[in-house]
């Protein structure tokens, strides 16, 4: 009888230690643009949400505001296609259909990890109408807040293995 609890005990142990070692999925972090403007007067605001492993976008709602060369515009994820990494990395690259407007915005880093990421100037984020006329971004930042911490899948198999051999310990005393 020992030798089937010790059994069971060291294959429930091995499970856990298995399960503990997968790497973590990845998570959706979600942006706030905040003080982006063109060099014509114009605006964005919105928000973004990218996956953590890969930065790569997976939905967007951002608007753009008015300018002396271009009329403002809305691009929806439910409507609009992007296209990661499109012209350069820590990129995307937005089309909306009708009418065919385009935005592009650049970051310095990777959209990988919360924290604030300043947008690429210098004609590297813009808007255009078939590409003429265009507005350049001339400021702004993607803000995503840092979220609370959430046990790693090892954290919590080590957690389960002590729990498990205290609940052993106390059955043989008893």
């Amino acid at each position: 009888m020992m030798f089937r609890k010790t059994t069971v005990f060291a294959v429930t142990c091995a499970v856990l230690l298995a399960i503990g070692a997968l790497p973590a999925e990845a998570t959706v972090i979600d942006w706030t643009l905040q003080s982006v403007a063109f060099n014509d007067g114009g605006s964005a605001s919105g928000t973004f949400s990218t996956d953590s492993a890969t930065g790569n976008v997976i939905s967007f709602d951002i608007t753009t505001t008015s300018g002396t060369k271009l009329g403002g515009a809305v691009y929806d994820s439910t409507v609009d296609q992007v296209y990661n990494n499109f012209w350069q990395p820590n990129s995307f690259l937005i089309r909306n259909a009708v009418p065919f407007v385009q935005l592009e915005l650049a970051f310095g880093n990777p959209l990988t990890a919360p924290g604030t990421d300043l947008l690429a100037l210098q004609t590297a984020s813009y808007e255009c109408v078939s590409c003429s006329p265009a507005r350049i971004v001339v400021r702004g930042e993607a803000v995503a807040a840092v979220p609370d911490p959430v046990p790693e899948p090892a954290t919590l198999a080590l957690f389960s293995t002590g729990l498990l051999g205290l609940c052993a310990v106390s059955r043989r005393k008893a």
